[in-house]
């Protein structure tokens, strides 16, 4: 029985049993067109899906509603919320490999979970530690600085007392001389200016 080759077109008698084409060579040349023309279809596929409205979907990042518009909108609504939930899985995952490597090198310390619990604690011990020590830095500098201000007024009425004395009159007869002049610098119009 004569066949025609459907590649060149040239007949053939076949020596096999189903053979369709006349050599190995228009045998390779179907086989590279089929799969030429399978990529073609996945290829036209994948636009029209890429093209097509799917609807609308809820952002599984930020929960908006959106109308999906492109392939890479079917999860996230946008690059931002793709790159966050990204980033958040890969964090996930460091997370559950770092509870592995910790349970499998403390297994009679409990959960990772636990082991995390506990240095959160301490590390917030350790920060009202800190800050208490702050404060009581803070209350001691206070309280220098206090004693400072009480010694340098003690000098102060010390030297006037010695004024005073110099100048034979009590201390009670200068606050009053003083208090009568600071009175009249008021009634003169110079005010607290002159005090300041």
């Amino acid at each position: 029985m004569i066949k025609t080759c459907p590649i060149c077109g040239i007949a053939f008698e076949p020596t096999k049993h189903g053979q369709k084409y006349c050599s190995p060579e228009c045998a390779e040349k179907a086989k590279r067109a089929a799969i030429k023309a399978s990529r073609q279809r996945i290829n036209q596929k994948l636009l029209a899906e890429r093209h097509a409205p799917w609807g609308w979907n809820t952002c599984a990042e930020c929960g908006r509603v959106y109308k999906i518009e492109t392939a890479a909108q079917k999860i996230c609504c946008s690059d931002e919320c793709r790159a966050k939930r990204i980033m958040r899985q890969v964090k996930e995952g460091q997370r559950r490999a770092a509870a592995r490597r910790w349970e499998a090198a403390h297994p009679d310390q409990g959960t990772y979970e636990e082991h995390l619990k506990a240095k959160e604690a301490e590390k917030a011990a350790q920060a009202a530690i800190r800050e208490l020590e702050q404060l009581a830095a803070e209350a001691e500098a206070t309280k220098a600085e206090d004693r400072r201000r009480r010694e340098a007024a003690q000098k102060r009425f010390d030297t006037k007392l010695k004024l005073y004395a110099a100048q034979g009159i009590s201390y009670g007869e200068a606050q009053r001389k003083e208090t009568i002049e600071k009175f009249a610098r008021i009634d003169l119009g110079e005010g607290d200016r002159h005090d300041q």
